[in-house]
């Protein structure tokens, strides 16, 4: 199994009582973003959910992803701290 690219996670509107998100550690030195928490870390298929992502340089970020899904809009709070709505899955 291929793990994702540093920072990514896998968020596909996973139901309430399914598995957990994934968050891998950086390897050792990685200067890009890196996502440590997400808040909530599951939602309905149907998008629309508030999610908190927390970790580390996140200044200058263009775009949130949701598995192959953008957010349907997002803010970055500060470098570690993005605030996005979840995409429909």
């Amino acid at each position: 199994m291929s793990l994702p690219c540093p920072g990514s996670v896998d968020q596909k509107g996973v139901p309430p009582c399914g598995p957990p998100v994934r968050v891998f550690d950086p390897p050792t030195g990685w200067l890009g973003p890196f996502v440590s928490s997400l808040t909530p870390d599951h939602g309905p298929a149907t998008g629309g959910t508030s999610v908190i992502i927390s970790g580390r340089n996140f200044s200058g970020a263009s775009a949130v992803m949701f598995g192959a899904n953008p957010a349907t809009a997002f803010t970055v709070v500060d470098d570690n701290t993005i605030a996005a709505i979840s995409p429909p899955a």
